[in-house]
């Protein structure tokens, strides 16, 4: 996992950069990333593993703002990657940044699915979107409230893509989450096959949805909505999908 192997963490709070080379040597352009400046202190996030459900090892990031006090429990907010063969790597991330300096945790898990870990790793979601993966997520949870780091009625869930499918499908398999954002997500997985440029990708996960529709459907958040609700919130008629 890049994450663990970078030699330094330092790449994980500071943005990238432009810098000009000219005769002299290369000098940083101030201005590139000027709205970082906002946020005082830009902490780095603990590397570490946990098990899940099923005892599989799982490597995560959890990112804790720079005034915490190491003793109160915090409100979290998961973080799902986009892929799902993706990973979360040694890079800034702005939107866990933002979210830690309005004093959230944020944890970034690389679940069952992620690059990094080799082949059977990756192919451990195949056809099972929303089955492994999510349990990988909320046995995460369960790890760092376990832990005593997490405040549990406070938590969230946000991604793009996947990482917004599974924010999709979260809320629609348990009451937990008190917020969930879903960036380009995928609600219906049928009608999302053939919308992007790359089908064959879907098709190495689930076949084709004319030949093989039961698990796009039962894989598809939209088939559940009716659950996506909470002890505060019902989610229902405020929520957009794609």
């Amino acid at each position: 996992m890049t994450m663990a192997r970078s030699p330094s963490l330092a790449k994980f709070h500071r943005p990238q950069e432009i810098w000009l080379l000219g005769s002299e040597q290369p000098k940083k352009f101030p201005e590139f990333n000027k709205s970082f400046r906002r946020i005082s202190s830009s902490p780095n996030p603990e590397l570490y593993k946990y098990k899940s459900f099923d005892g599989l090892e799982i490597e995560a990031a959890l990112l804790k703002p720079s005034s915490y006090d190491g003793k109160s429990k915090l409100p979290l907010i998961a973080l799902i990657h986009g892929g799902p063969t993706g990973a979360w790597e040694s890079s800034i991330e702005a939107w866990g940044q933002l979210l830690a300096a309005r004093s959230y945790a944020v944890f970034y898990p690389n679940i069952r699915g992620s690059i990094g870990y080799g082949e059977k790793f990756i192919e451990s979601n195949r056809a099972d979107w929303g089955g492994g993966d999510f349990k990988d997520v909320m046995a995460g949870i369960d790890d760092l409230a376990n832990k005593g780091v997490v405040d549990l009625s406070r938590l969230g869930i946000g991604g793009w893509s996947y990482g917004g499918y599974m924010s999709e499908w979260a809320i629609t398999q348990t009451p937990r989450f008190k917020a969930a954002v879903s960036g380009a997500g995928m609600a219906n997985l049928i009608s999302e096959y053939g919308a992007e440029q790359h089908p064959s990708y879907d098709e190495w996960f689930w076949g084709v949805p004319y030949e093989k529709p039961t698990g796009f459907l039962n894989g598809s958040p939209f088939l559940h909505f009716k659950n996506a609700k909470n002890s505060d919130t019902d989610f229902a008629g405020r929520c957009r999908y794609r």
